[in-house]
């Protein structure tokens, strides 16, 4: 579920590669705030690993951005308001436990315009399968 435009695997939300401040990553998913994606756990994921950051394929110097990761209604980790120019931010949190994960990409408040989000080189660790990427999580 997002604002505007459809969710992208390995892509920008504008179909190109994905690029945070320079550095250009082949895999993740590219969405645009306010965005919510929904993984159902299954009670099996350890990790949640992913570098985010505003997409520069816009560069028009505006935008804002604040990336989360809620397990259970709780906030796991929360980017603090990135912008343009920003490098990419890694996370790489424990998430033993959790039934169900929520990446929100918040547009801080000051409206959409210029909000495009990436979930760059994201993957999922479980106690079954060693890691899930994201063109194998179901429903993206």
């Amino acid at each position: 579920m997002q604002a505007w435009g459809t969710p992208q695997r390995n892509k920008s939300i504008t179909e190109t590669t994905m690029n945070i401040n320079g550095k250009i990553f082949k895999k993740g998913i590219g969405t645009h705030a306010e965005s919510r994606i929904y993984i159902d756990t299954k009670n099996s994921v350890k990790r949640f690993v992913s570098y985010v950051g505003m997409d520069k394929g816009i560069d028009n110097g505006r935008g804002t951005i604040e990336f989360y990761v809620i397990g259970d209604d709780k906030i796991l980790w929360q980017s603090g308001v990135m912008k343009n120019n920003d490098d990419a931010k890694k996370i790489d949190i424990d998430t033993t436990g959790v039934k169900l994960l929520l990446l929100y990409a918040s547009d801080t408040g000051d409206g959409n315009g210029s909000d495009h989000v990436n979930w760059a080189d994201a993957y999922l660790v479980t106690d079954g399968d060693p890691v899930i990427t994201w063109p194998d999580v179901k429903g993206l």
